[in-house]
């Protein structure tokens, strides 16, 4: 359920245009919550503390762009030197000790989530925003399927079986009932149609003449359990829960080069 964003494409600061009728143009760029929080948390890192986004890694993000900076390493101006024949080229960069900043627009929006009340809610913004994905959800479809056995558990089959032992009636009240019903209980010999015992079945016969049948079968289970269904839609409204809180900080925040402009997760997909 991944949600296709434009975060990787560089934002440029307009303007504001004036427009035919005199009025002013809003030229920031349009983005929807969920697409800002994706921006500023994983392709931005403004969630970091005392770090910053270096130009190889914002690299990650954006192939069509070519970093002109260098790795705290120094891998990349090594290769650089390996190119131009062992020439150093100055490139400029940040300076010694003052950590380059990141766009104040991704600052902002981290800073909204981080004012979010519910501590559930705003770990999960982060989380997911660094994912650049959504919470899974559960529709409530159910299928049954065995249970399996407990990992310890050796052995090649997989799923539980039970047995137990079952009381059968009397062969005479059997073919009594067959009888009765008009159903021929003796084939042209003389011999009875329905044996005593089917091949494949274990039989014991008890004291009093009562005979049992062993019984096998694999118990079954609904899956997904019905836990799971209840904790994973929990989880994908506390999200929108706490996507909806940063909607509505972001409206009372002016962003330099962005606006927001709603979010349109649906709030119970699986209704």
């Amino acid at each position: 359920m991944t949600k296709a964003t434009a975060a990787s494409v560089p934002v440029l600061r307009l303007a504001n245009d004036a427009s035919a009728d005199g009025g002013v143009v809003d030229a920031r760029r349009p983005m929807d919550v969920e697409d800002l929080a994706v921006w500023a948390i994983r392709d931005q890192k403004a969630d970091r503390t005392g770090g910053a986004l270096f130009e190889m890694e914002a690299a990650l993000d954006r192939p069509d762009w070519e970093p002109r900076g260098s790795s705290r390493d120094g891998v990349a101006e090594l290769m650089r030197r390996r190119e131009t024949g062992g020439c150093r080229v100055d490139g400029g960069g940040p300076m010694r000790g003052v950590q380059p900043r990141v766009h104040p627009d991704a600052e902002a929006v981290v800073d909204a989530i981080r004012a979010i009340p519910d501590w559930r809610q705003r770990g999960l913004v982060f989380e997911y925003a660094q994912l650049g994905d959504r919470p899974d959800w559960s529709s409530g479809v159910q299928t049954l399927v065995p249970v399996p056995v407990p990992e310890t558990q050796r052995g090649a089959v997989r799923h539980m079986i039970v047995a137990e032992w079952e009381t059968q009636p009397l062969r005479s009240e059997l073919l009594r009932d067959l009888h009765a019903r008009g159903h021929r209980i003796l084939d042209p010999y003389g011999r009875h149609r329905f044996p005593a015992a089917e091949d494949g079945f274990s039989y014991r016969t008890l004291d009093d003449g009562r005979r049992q049948v062993a019984v096998r079968w694999c118990p079954v289970e609904p899956s997904p359990s019905d836990a799971w269904i209840v904790n994973t839609n929990a989880l994908y409204a506390a999200w929108h829960a706490g996507m909806l809180a940063l909607e509505r900080a972001l409206r009372r925040v002016v962003l330099r080069d962005h606006r927001c402009i709603g979010f349109d997760a649906p709030a119970e997909p699986w209704r």
